[in-house]
């Protein structure tokens, strides 16, 4: 087994760009009317999330196809030591943005931006880092169940606080991916699994819309107006797009019957004017997605590599299937969004940044010497 430097997928590109584009389509279909009644103007959250996601988003994913993945391993601390204090400073003015009353976003010279995004790709870096470390291993319950799970525990505050549970699920299974292969004992997954239902039971009984959630999702037509009024009409537009979809921005203005219609529902939007062949290629780009990216992991050329490629993949798939999952009904609603597609700056410039570190693992593959 030997390792050489590859060129990069040309396949996957193709994919995520595949799924940019359908976003940026699905999203002026979602937003005109609204864009309209709020600005003025028909494109107003198109044109934002072009110059203020795409753009940067797509120079980050250059910049990190470039620089070899092994650099963020020496910056793993940094970077996560730099998005803990930004974590902290989303609950001080006048740097914290509470919105719809939620506390998740910094505000800074009049630009937004979530930590709790970044979070998901500085956790993993460092966790990566961290378990090819010859003090740190995941295996012993001292030199790595412990120092996992105090990690996890910080994190798991500052998102609870947001609060942000939907994000904090997406992380709390990729960290889990990546301390999994990184070694650990069946019994110590065993016990975090157990905790972490224990937990999000607790957070459950503590917040009334969270046990509503969990409610409508077993009984839909429990309170259509009220509690289960996202998920009946998310429900409704799928249905609605049948086989081929009513096409492309036919009537914008029934979107406003439609919650989060640009953001976490915009999987509805995709189903009622694509149908289910769009659906199905939609779903058909995520798992392409997904099996590459595992198949990176198993043949990245070193543990720091195959870690990142994991909990990258991870944190990406899951966060897809879980908002495809709750938007259809499948399980409760988690105010994720679809990556690539959704609506939100801050969560397009970090997957497409993560892309861009996983396709520079792909280069760098093992190969079998013929």
């Amino acid at each position: 087994m030997i390792t050489n430097k590859h060129k990069i997928d040309r396949a996957t590109i193709v994919i995520i760009f595949i799924l940019l584009s359908v976003g940026i389509v699905i999203l002026a279909s979602a937003s005109t009317f609204l864009s309209q009644q709020n600005f003025g103007e028909s494109y107003y959250y198109v044109k934002h999330q072009i110059f203020f996601g795409l753009i940067l988003g797509l120079a980050l994913f250059a910049v990190a196809l470039k620089i070899k993945y092994s650099f963020w391993s020496k910056l793993a601390l940094a970077a996560f030591a730099f998005n803990i204090i930004l974590l902290i400073m989303v609950f001080l003015p006048p740097f914290g943005q509470t919105i719809r009353g939620v506390q998740r976003w910094l505000s800074i010279g009049g630009l937004s931006f979530q930590p709790s995004e970044l979070l998901k790709l500085t956790l993993i870096m460092y966790l990566a880092a961290i378990f090819t470390k010859q003090t740190w291993q995941a295996s012993s319950f001292k030199k790595g169940f412990l120092p996992f799970i105090i990690i996890i525990s910080l994190i798991s505050t500052f998102l609870i606080l947001q609060p942000d549970i939907g994000t904090l699920v997406i992380i709390l299974i990729s960290a889990f991916m990546v301390y999994f292969l990184a070694g650990a004992k069946l019994y110590h997954i065993a016990l975090l699994f157990i905790i972490g239902i224990l937990g999000l039971s607790l957070l459950v009984r503590l917040e009334p819309y969270r046990l509503n959630r969990i409610t409508a999702f077993l009984n839909p037509n429990i309170d259509p107006q009220g509690i289960s009024y996202q998920l009946t009409r998310s429900i409704m537009f799928i249905g609605s797009g049948k086989i081929l979809g009513s096409g492309l921005g036919q009537n914008s203005q029934q979107y406003r019957a439609l919650p989060e219609a640009m953001g976490d529902s915009i999987f509805a939007v995709i189903a009622q004017e694509l149908g289910f062949i769009g659906v199905t290629a939609i779903l058909a780009a995520f798992i392409f997605l997904a099996v590459k990216g595992f198949l990176i992991a198993k043949n990245a050329p070193d543990t720091f590599g195959k870690l990142l490629a994991v909990g990258i993949t991870s944190f990406i798939s899951f966060q897809a299937l879980l908002n495809i999952s709750a938007i259809s009904g499948s399980i409760p609603l988690t105010g994720v969004p679809l990556p690539l597609i959704s609506y939100g700056s801050s969560t397009l410039i970090v997957t497409l940044f993560s892309l861009g570190i996983l396709l520079n693992i792909s280069k760098y593959q093992k190969s079998h010497d013929q």
